[in-house]
């Protein structure tokens, strides 16, 4: 009977991790809380000081900063797109059109681009900024 005792490696019930795994896990774990620290330490941002806000200047252009590339990606894809329906039209008057259409929306979107490229000098200048 003293020898009957089984361990957790003999008894089909006991399940043990293999300690590769273990390490696997803490490795995977580590890294990640590494990653993820960065992000929450620059989350914080100190609010400016009473009386020191943002100029309307500086919101506007602020905001034309982030459309403009946006505005200028869209028109890309969308003459890529077009430049595609043209060459797989093989002449089917349906398909022609369609890709004749998209090409007049790449070319609104490109006036766009430059009118909110151009607005904050246009509000500039209009409102004596």
């Amino acid at each position: 009977m003293l020898g009957s005792r089984k361990t957790a490696n003999q008894h089909p019930k006991l399940k043990t991790q293999h300690p590769n795994k273990m390490n696997k896990k803490l490795i995977v774990s580590s890294i990640s809380i590494l990653l993820v620290l960065p992000i929450l330490t620059l989350a914080y941002v100190t609010p400016p000081p009473p009386g020191s806000g943002y100029t309307f200047e500086q919101v506007v252009q602020g905001a034309f900063n982030i459309i403009w590339p946006i505005l200028a990606a869209a028109t890309a894809v969308i003459f890529l797109i077009a430049a595609f329906m043209f060459v797989t039209s093989q002449g089917d008057p349906t398909k022609v059109a369609a890709a004749r259409q998209a090409v007049i929306w790449g070319v609104v979107g490109l006036i766009a681009a430059i009118i909110s490229f151009s607005m904050p000098n246009i509000i500039r200048v209009l409102s004596g900024l």
